[in-house]
């Protein structure tokens, strides 16, 4: 078996299950769309779950195994143990082959692949750090309108905005499960709010996201309402992305003590290191590529472009059409300085989403790619020929996926391969489904 068991934190989590007289655990893991599940077990069979493993079938999950090798096996990473209400607890798996290997289409092993190739690169006590941005919209769900839940605008406050309890209710649990907030607001469509988590490593904060959206979706239906994390659920209204603040930190002991995108004796005014540009460099050189990992779906496509939302792969400091942008900070603070990639939405999985940002960031790194000069313009209200812009669809976004040898490499063949069948067999669907908006234009032709 390729798994490590580490005897003084099994012991630690058995005697705490037992201390804490806990009855199942949810053993968690993802597919390769980003959606949780779950296998509830005992927690009499949680304890030699821990040392065996805990078999599943496979081939019944979203672009795992085919049929005829089904069998697969959950071993709990003990670090993510937290104890839930009703007598009941919960630990994020890793997938395994019955021959002990890490399943390598599985999506959380791919980020843990790609942390390892950075730590080979840059020093063992190298750490990628991620801060998501999850927007998402509130419908009441009482009736099959699913009318937006408020029409309170940016930052407004109660009673204008309907939610604040709600926010605050989600806060309450992701704090009991170990979930430091920063922030949260209304955001700017009637309806739609943020929930800001702590900067962190980036395994860690694809656990935080993943659990973070189970949290939200199941406070709004406790309180009758739909969270919804779709990138552009109304045409007329601004859509819902996972802005991703990024920086390569160096860390020992889980404390950070460096940050490699700050460089004091830089020429420039920011004092942005060359990690940090050559990370943005290998970014805008694999964005077409990454794109359909980024932003999966169908409709993702639907929010690019508008509101905030970049289409133009350029990077600058206050302009928030481009790709990237540089936050402005405290000039004691330069020990913080980051990027946010502005594209990516919260419809897919975080932890593919994090290991191909990783994995076009060293690319850049490795290779000394230099990003092209800042840009400072308003990008949504005029054409600009002379810069590139992510696909325009999904479809186009899969073309450019099959070209990138950095973003396949990253994903691995299996993972791959079904990312492909899975989101072309959507776009078959989607081509053959009659919709309301044509049958309104074509019926009387």
């Amino acid at each position: 078996m390729d798994y490590f068991i580490n005897e003084e934190k099994a012991k630690e989590v058995i005697e705490r299950v037992r201390k804490n007289k806990i009855e199942f655990v949810d053993m968690q893991f993802t597919d390769i769309g980003g959606t949780l599940k779950r296998k509830g077990i005992s927690a009499k069979d949680f304890e030699s779950a821990i040392y065996k493993g805990s078999f599943f079938d496979g081939s019944s999950i979203q672009g795992y195994a085919r049929i005829h090798e089904s069998d697969m096996i959950l071993i709990p990473d003990l670090g993510t143990y937290v104890e839930m209400p009703n007598k009941k607890a919960r630990v994020i798996c890793d997938v395994y082959t019955p021959d002990g290997k890490p399943f390598e289409g599985y999506p959380r092993f791919i980020l843990k692949r790609t942390l390892e190739k950075m730590k080979k690169s840059l020093g063992p006590d190298s750490a990628f750090y991620v801060a998501p941005e999850l927007e998402f919209y509130l419908l009441d769900n009482r009736n099959e309108n699913l009318a937006l839940h408020d029409s309170a605008g940016y930052f407004d406050a109660a009673p204008k905005d309907l939610a604040e309890s709600i926010r605050d209710e989600c806060i309450k649990f992701m704090k009991k499960i170990g979930i430091k907030v920063e922030a949260e607001h209304h955001e700017v469509g009637p309806g739609q709010h943020e929930i800001d988590i702590v900067y962190g490593d980036a395994l860690k904060l694809g656990d935080q996201t993943i659990t973070y959206k189970m949290i939200v979706q199941g406070v709004a239906e406790r309180n009758k309402l739909l969270a919804t994390f779709m990138p552009k659920p109304f045409e007329d209204k601004p859509g819902s992305g996972m802005h991703c603040h990024i920086n390569i930190v160096k860390e020992k002991n889980g404390k950070k003590y460096g940050n490699l995108f700050f460089d004091k004796n830089s020429e420039r005014e920011d004092n942005l290191s060359d990690y940090a540009l050559y990370s943005i460099g290998g970014i805008m050189k694999h964005a077409k590529g990454s794109c359909a990992i980024w932003c999966p779906t169908i409709n993702s496509y639907k929010r690019l472009g508008k509101s905030e939302a970049p289409k133009y792969i350029m990077f600058g400091h206050t302009n928030r059409s481009a790709l990237i942008r540089i936050p402005a900070i405290r000039k004691e603070d330069y020990n913080s300085i980051r990027f946010e990639l502005r594209c990516p939405d919260p419809s897919g999985n975080p932890y593919l989403t994090y290991a191909v940002i990783l994995a076009d960031m060293l690319d850049g790194i490795n290779n000394k790619i230099s990003p092209p000069k800042e840009v400072e313009k308003d990008m949504f209200h005029a054409s600009h020929k002379e810069i590139e812009t992510l696909p325009n669809s999904l479809e186009e976004a899969l073309r450019e996926l099959v070209k990138d040898d950095v973003v396949k490499e990253a994903l691995g063949e299996h993972c791959l391969d079904e990312f492909i069948r899975l989101k072309n067999a959507e776009l078959r669907d989607f081509n053959s489904h009659v919709t309301n908006w044509e049958r309104k234009r074509y019926l009387h032709v």
